[in-house]
């Protein structure tokens, strides 16, 4: 189901979320009031680009989300090619997470296109 993963979070819109967020079963009942986005877990090192992503229902309700997206430094982007862990880590959330002992963070959309080399995970995001 790959929905034009956009390659970096400055090419994110509502848009893109709003569509991603209302096709999973828990938003199917009450429309998107707004999105807000921060940056989160910046520096070097990190295999992918982050933010925290707070929807707001028309009907009150609030939810933290986290937004992942393929590493903005070229370097790491090739590391996560190399070893594969786009892919491992989304069909780890696709095929895995719900057998787990341990519990995982919900998935709302985890996704990665070979072609453009571009992943999106969207989960619950988990504090602490």
């Amino acid at each position: 189901m790959t929905k034009n993963i956009p390659s970096s979070m400055s090419e994110v819109t509502d848009q893109w979320l709003i569509e991603i967020i209302s096709a999973h079963p828990d938003y199917t009942d009450s429309a998107i009031k707004s999105i807000e986005r921060q940056t989160v877990g910046e520096g070097i090192g990190q295999v992918g680009e982050f933010n925290q992503v707070v929807v707001e229902t028309h009907a009150g309700a609030k939810t933290k989300l986290f937004l992942k997206l393929r590493a903005p430094i070229e370097g790491m982007h090739a590391v996560a090619l190399r070893y594969r862990m786009y892919e491992k880590e989304v069909r780890f959330y696709n095929e895995l997470a719900a057998q787990m002992q341990v519990r995982t963070p919900k998935v709302i959309y985890a996704d990665y296109d070979t072609q453009t080399e571009n992943v999106a995970l969207l989960m619950e995001y988990m504090e602490g």
